[in-house]
């Protein structure tokens, strides 16, 4: 899989972003994440829409920045289900005029129902999941980071995590405006 974003941020601000494992969890679209801290930032729920489907995964994601690109790998297992997910992505923050191109380029191997899924439904939503990472990270990226690793707070409003990771009407992850995401 192959997908660029626009955001209009300095790269080398977004890679500063991207080494904040705190600040890339909260961007991560319908990511939970575990409340045990030694877990690790990048560790907990992820829920999925795609076409009319919804589906929950437990797991990680482990972050690593390889010279000038950050690759990403995660694994996580069905909530409901025997079904798995494995993904290695490589992010690339790269200059352009205006801000910075992400370019994705990656891989991604499915077990169980996402894998009965059509494949186009299924790039489709992770083409979605991508832009609307992009989008948060953009957003995130001026944050100050934490002073002593400490988490800065996040929005709470009517039972949701504020835009990033908010669950829409549907109980699955919405757009940031109350809009669901559909796949």
């Amino acid at each position: 899989m192959e997908h660029e974003a626009f955001v209009p941020v300095p790269a080398e601000t977004l890679r500063q972003a991207l080494r904040d494992p705190a600040r890339v969890a909260r961007c991560v679209p319908g990511l939970q994440r575990d409340a045990d801290a030694e877990a690790g930032p990048l560790s907990g729920r992820l829920k999925l829409r795609v076409a009319n489907h919804s589906i929950t995964y437990r797991g990680e994601l482990h972050l690593v920045e390889q010279g000038r690109a950050f690759v990403v790998e995660g694994e996580g297992t069905e909530v409901r289900g025997g079904g798995s997910v494995k993904i290695t992505l490589a992010i690339r923050p790269e200059p352009t005029d205006g801000g910075t191109t992400l370019t994705f380029t990656g891989s991604a191997r499915a077990e169980g129902r996402l894998a009965e899924l059509p494949a186009g439904p299924r790039t489709a939503a992770g083409h979605r999941i991508l832009d609307r990472f992009a989008e948060s990270l953009a957003a995130a990226a001026f944050e100050e980071p934490p002073l002593g690793g400490a988490q800065p707070p996040r929005a709470a409003a009517a039972g949701t995590d504020g835009p990033r990771g908010a669950e829409g009407p549907d109980g699955g992850p919405d757009a940031g405006d109350g809009t669901p995401v559909e796949g």
